[in-house]
C-alpha cells in the first residue's frame, strides 16, 4: 500500500492489486463459504484456473490438462503453448481491463485472481526448451527467472495453487464437488482430454 500527499495536505492511499482483490474477496468470487457447496469461493478459484486452460483448448493449442488436488491445494498441468516466457508475470498478476468490458470495470483473469488470494502461487511455463517460473505467496512476487529447461519438458504451464487459509480459514476442497466440477468441463469440451487425479474423465 502506498501513500501520497495531495497539494491540501490530505493522504491518498493506493492499493496494490492484490491487496484490492483481499480485500474485496466476495466482489470477486462470490460467498467464501467452507467448501460444503459448489458455489463457494474455493471451486470458483478452481474454475478460474481451469478456464485458462479452456482457452488455450478453444484457440487450438492445449489438448490434455491434469489436475490433481487434495483438501487444500490444486496442481493444474496443461499441455499447449506456454505462457510467453517473459510474459509470465503479467500475465498472472496485477489488474488489467478486458477487452470489451465495460468502461471503469477491472476484469481480471483466473490466474491474477487466485494468485491474490493464494497462500502460495507457483507457475512454471515451459516453452521451446525453457522454463520461466514466478513464486508468489499472498499474492507478493517472492521470485522468478528463466533458464534452459534440462528436463525438456512438453510445452505447456504447469500451476501451484495453494489458498490462504486466513481468507478461507474454514474451507477445505471435498472430492465430490471437485469431481462433479470437472466432470462438467471434460462433459462440455469433448475435444480436452481432462484428468483428474489419475483418472481420465
Amino acid at each position: 500500500m502506498d501513500s501520497t500527499n495531495k497539494p491540501n495536505g490530505e493522504t491518498v492511499q493506493t492499493l496494490e492489486w492484490y491487496e484490492h482483490i483481499r480485500l474485496n474477496v466476495e466482489k470477486y468470487i462470490g460467498k467464501i463459504g467452507d467448501g460444503s457447496s459448489p458455489d463457494d469461493g474455493i471451486y470458483t478459484l478452481l474454475k478460474g484456473l481451469i478456464d485458462c486452460s479452456v482457452d488455450e483448448y478453444e484457440m487450438g493449442w492445449a489438448k490434455e490438462l491434469e489436475i490433481e488436488n487434495n483438501s487444500l491445494v490444486v496442481y493444474l498441468r496443461e499441455y499447449g503453448r506456454g505462457i510467453p516466457l517473459k510474459s509470465v508475470v503479467y500475465t498472472t498478476s496485477g489488474l488489467s481491463v478486458g477487452i470489451g468490458a465495460k468502461k471503469g470495470v477491472v476484469a481480471t483473469n483466473g490466474y491474477k485472481v487466485a494468485n491474490a488470494l493464494a497462500e502460495e502461487f507457483l507457475v512454471n511455463s515451459y516453452r521451446n526448451a525453457e522454463r520461466s517460473w514466478a513464486l508468489y505467496f499472498k499474492g507478493v512476487l517472492d521470485n522468478q527467472g528463466i533458464e534452459e529447461d534440462e528436463d525438456q519438458e512438453p510445452d505447456g504451464t504447469w500451476v501451484k495453487f495453494t489458498f490462504d487459509k486466513e481468507l478461507f480459514p474454514n474451507s477445505y476442497y471435498r472430492q465430490e464437488i471437485v469431481n462433479d466440477i470437472v466432470k462438467q468441463y471434460a462433459e462440455k469440451y469433448k475435444g480436452f482430454s481432462i484428468i483428474l487425479n489419475g483418472v481420465k474423465l
